[in-house]
């Protein structure tokens, strides 16, 4: 990636909302770079920033202190028409709920952003139904959102998305609402977009989805972006996946020896298993060859 151009360069973003005379600091002090032809994650818990910082990247707001450098232009200070135009030219937004027009053809939900550009109505179609193709759905250009699956209206949000030739496309919890297989369909689509040059930053909560990514990145307590070293982001994510099942596994013991009477923390302990516990890890989250893991945790032994 060295030698490549910043697409996105946040300095000293600070985002602070103000309902009466209580002031609430969603974003302070955030960096952040991503250079074209990167697929970046951006996970973290409810209340971290992660919409606001969304918000911020796809000009749908504007940041209260610092400079937002997108593709080398500062927007912050922008006025709601700038930022309209630039984004119509320069990204392309898939929502975790589609978000597509109900009453209107795949083709036409589609075609929208090129009538927002003024295209004329037969290169609309033609670029719309050639990114339908892309998408894998040549077959469904007058299909109505209630005649496809889940899976299909996100690949039409994601059609749309391209059809303005963006050079960046932000993803909101792109498999929210999808299932496991649809969600690895979707994301098997979006590591494509990526490696035909394209540049995609993604928000979800799903370590596994987070995976995908070239980059991961951790918001925390709105002031913190944590950056997984390259190289090192399936090790990461794995250790982070066996903590929360371990978090998991002791939560529900702790539940159990608080609701069962007359007995005390010895005799609830789970018996000793022979050997160590394993975790099922998703194949694209195995550690590579090269690293080698730490060894595995061992239930506690009946007393």
């Amino acid at each position: 990636m060295q030698g490549r151009e910043a697409l996105i360069d946040l300095q000293h973003v600070g985002k602070i909302y103000r309902m009466g005379e209580v002031e609430v600091a969603a974003l302070c002090d955030i960096f952040l770079t991503v250079e074209e032809g990167e697929f970046v994650a951006i996970m973290g818990a409810s209340g971290s920033g992660k919409s606001t910082l969304m918000n911020i990247l796809g000009c749908l707001d504007r940041p209260t202190s610092g400079r937002y450098l997108l593709a080398g232009r500062d927007v912050s200070q922008l006025s709601r028409n700038e930022l309209a135009e630039i984004r119509n030219r320069l990204l392309g937004f898939v929502f975790q709920s589609f978000n597509l027009l109900p009453r209107t053809s795949a083709v036409d939900n589609v075609g929208l952003p090129l009538q927002y550009a003024g295209v004329s109505p037969h290169e609309r179609r033609q670029r719309a139904a050639d990114a339908l193709r892309r998408v894998g759905l040549s077959d469904h250009l007058r299909h109505y959102p209630n005649q496809m699956s889940g899976g299909q209206q996100q690949r039409v949000a994601i059609a749309r998305a391209l059809v303005t030739q963006p050079k960046l496309i932000l993803a909101d919890e792109p498999t929210g609402n999808l299932d496991s297989r649809t969600s690895i369909e979707i994301m098997a689509l979006l590591q494509e977009l990526w490696r035909c040059g394209m540049t995609v930053l993604m928000v979800t909560h799903e370590f596994d989805i987070a995976a995908y990514a070239s980059r991961q990145l951790v918001m925390k307590d709105s002031t913190k972006v944590t950056i997984f070293p390259k190289g090192n982001c399936c090790v990461s994510l794995s250790a982070m996946l066996q903590a929360q099942v371990w978090c998991c596994f002791a939560a529900k013991w702790r539940l159990l020896v608080r609701q069962t009477p007359g007995r005390n923390l010895q005799r609830t302990v789970p018996p000793h298993r022979s050997g160590p516990v394993r975790i099922n890890t998703p194949p694209h989250l195995l550690l590579p060859a090269s690293v080698s893991p730490s060894p595995p945790a061992q239930l506690p032994q009946r007393r």
